[in-house]
């Protein structure tokens, strides 16, 4: 049976960039970059490999979150181009999330936190948070930060 309500979510500014697609609050599949080639060359024929590959066509869509940041200034544009083009393309939502926000809901930690990650050329983005609730974080986001996350570390 073939899933009607898909989220594709996608990060480009960190890392060569990775792509989830998720079915409610399941990962169907993931491609992560390598991080030698540039995300505009890769995405969108990472993105056609992972629909075939699972069998859904892009009209399922119906959610896109990408990374607004921090990270690659050119990444973080090629991102929202792309996510743009999709959502005028199908039709669908999207919405745009914060790396740094996301990894740190994702920890489900509940107390003061520094979230942060290599930035290249001997520097780290990082961010303080005093976190009470993360109720407002979508689960969907969640999984597809901790696949980034999990890069990082």
């Amino acid at each position: 049976m073939k899933n009607k309500n898909l989220t594709l979510a996608f990060e480009t500014a960190v890392c060569g960039g990775s792509i989830s697609l998720l079915d409610e609050d399941r990962e169907l599949d993931f491609w992560i970059g390598s991080g030698k080639n540039s995300q505009a060359e890769l995405l969108l024929q990472a993105i056609s490999e992972i629909l075939d590959r699972n069998k859904q066509k892009k009209n399922q869509i119906k959610n896109i979150i990408f990374s607004n940041g921090p990270g690659s200034e050119t990444g973080i544009k090629i991102g929202s181009a792309i996510a743009l083009g999709l959502k005028r393309a199908l039709k669908c939502e999207y919405k745009s999330v914060e790396i740094l926000k996301a990894m740190t809901a994702a920890s489900k930690l509940e107390s003061e936190v520094v979230t942060a990650f290599p930035a290249g050329k001997n520097r780290v983005y990082r961010q303080s948070f005093v976190v009470k609730i993360w109720a407002t974080v979508f689960f969907f986001e969640i999984i597809f930060f901790i696949k980034i996350y999990s890069l990082l570390v």
